[in-house]
């Protein structure tokens, strides 16, 4: 058993032939998860047992934001399935507790993804003979479907009436199409003036009010996107290579961030989610004839179907409207 730098108790245990590496910030705890990992040979594990040894796999494997979505479904699954072995848990189950749920399609997917991964990695990781009953579970393909709007022009006119001595996040993400955490954790050092490209490859989260770094966890999150004259303008010419392009010579915290974006609403008089900037982006990559697989690189999609389903979307948008202009033409 070892110690790491940020205080986690950590130790390799091998079982079915299998080495995993255990991890807790309690050492008694971690003492406990090893006694039940051995203990796995003797006994089918429950979901909570299997849901808490899964996590301690994933949770280094994803991004900070990516968990954070993952952490209130988790316990819920957690919660409902809890101390039932996962040899008991029988696809009529899992189909009783999707069907009881009055969320929307994809709030429900991932409740079955979650619950499906749970069980893959028993099976896979820890080498327990079990089928995973997600594989004959439905979900009603007629469940309310949430969809991010893009911004309204009177919203993108506020984002070009940015001046440099605003808080110029906006402009970046809609000029860049970075995620918001990408757009925080850009520095002028990642800007090559000379080639007019920008080098993403980096991300800050906030743990409570604390800016932390973080890299991609894909390959895809790591790219090259342009500059673009508009977003070159509200760059300020004489600055320190290491200096953050929105911020300074630090990173916002939490508490900052919300401060000055609310600050910059006011002055412009808009309302909306940040993270609408980067899909009106995809829409501009969309409207100006960007190919789908040029547009999952620029925007750093890394599965390709997550970028055909935003352009799919985009495009039944888009027939809709000419058959509303059709209808009320021969009106």
């Amino acid at each position: 058993m070892w110690k790491t730098k940020n205080g986690l108790y950590r130790e390799r245990v091998t079982i079915n032939g299998q080495t995993k590496i255990l991890s807790d910030k309690n050492k008694i705890d971690l003492m406990l998860k090893i006694a039940q990992v051995k203990d796995l040979k003797n006994h089918t594990p429950t979901f909570r047992e299997a849901a808490d040894m899964w996590r301690e796999e994933k949770q280094d494997r994803v991004s900070p934001g990516t968990w954070r979505c993952y952490e209130a479904p988790l316990n819920q699954l957690t919660e409902y399935f809890g101390d039932e072995e996962l040899g008991n848990i029988s696809p009529r189950d899992v189909q009783h507790f999707l069907n009881g749920l009055t969320m929307s399609y994809k709030s429900t997917m991932t409740r079955k993804g979650l619950i499906s991964q749970v069980f893959d990695f028993a099976i896979v990781d820890l080498g327990l003979d079990l089928r995973n009953p997600c594989d004959r579970v439905k979900v009603d393909t007629k469940l309310p479907r949430s969809t991010r709007s893009a911004l309204t022009e009177e919203q993108i006119q506020a984002i070009k009436d940015t001046t440099k001595d605003e808080l110029i996040l906006a402009p970046v993400i809609y000029y860049t199409g970075m995620r918001c955490g990408e757009a925080l954790a850009l520095q002028f050092k990642d800007i090559n003036f000379a080639e007019k490209t920008i080098a993403i490859s980096k991300s800050i989260y906030h743990q409570g009010n604390r800016p932390l770094l973080t890299t991609p966890k894909t390959e895809a999150g790591v790219r090259i996107v342009p500059l673009l004259p508009q977003l070159e303008a509200l760059l300020p010419k004489k600055h320190r290579k290491t200096d953050y392009v929105v911020s300074g010579s630090d990173p916002l915290t939490k508490s900052a961030l919300d401060k000055r974006w609310k600050k910059w609403e006011k002055a412009h008089g808009v309302h909306f989610d940040r993270h609408s900037i980067r899909h009106t982006y995809a829409t501009m990559l969309y409207e100006s004839g960007v190919d789908v697989k040029s547009a999952q690189k620029l925007l750093g999609h890394a599965n390709f179907q997550t970028t055909m389903d935003v352009y799919t979307h985009l495009s039944d948008r888009h027939l809709r409207e000419a058959s509303e202009k059709l209808e009320n033409y021969l009106k």
